[in-house]
This record gives C-alpha cells, structure tokens and sequence, in this order.
C-alpha cells in the first residue's frame, strides 16, 4: 500500500513491449471509485520490436483512502494484465 500525504506525487513507469511479429492495439481500462490516479497515454499502436513508456500518477488534494481501484491493459481486445490498486494520502501529522 502507498502511503502519501495531501498534494504529494507518486509515479510508476510501466513499459509495454511488442515483441511479436504484428503491430498491435493497446488501450488501460482504469476503474476508480475517484479522481486521484490516472495513467498515460491510454491507449495507442505498436508496432512490432517497439516498445511504449506509459505512468501511473496517484496525487490527491483532499484526504483520500482508495480502494477497489482496477488498472487494466487490453492488448488487442484480450486483458494481458490486471493490477489492483489501494492507497491512502492523508494529512501529515506533527509530534512536538
């Protein structure tokens, strides 16, 4: 679990290669329950011995725990990976 706090950035890189002899399609289904992730680009083509850089970001502005957050890639109309996200980004907090 990622632990963050309010207004602070996390990235991921995910690289998708095309090892195969085809070009293909690739499109990330992402299923939030808000607005705090994103990932990009989308979607796109590869041609084949090409490989694409696309990131994950996780930010919030307000007090945040998520949960049942699903990252999907789909290559070609087939899923190919499934990933399950939970995070938390909450204040940080002072002991003086």
């Amino acid at each position: 679990m990622w632990q963050l706090d309010i207004n602070e950035r996390l990235q991921k890189t995910f690289v998708i290669a095309n090892s195969s002899l085809y070009d293909i399609d690739f499109a990330w289904e992402l299923k939030s329950d808000g607005r705090a992730v994103s990932i990009g680009p989308m979607s796109g083509r590869l041609e084949h011995g090409v490989s694409e850089q696309c990131q994950l970001t996780f930010t919030s502005q307000r007090p945040v725990i998520l949960k049942h957050c699903q990252l999907i890639l789909r290559v070609s109309h087939h899923v190919l990976l499934f990933i399950s996200i939970t995070s938390v980004a909450e204040t940080m907090s002072m002991l003086l």
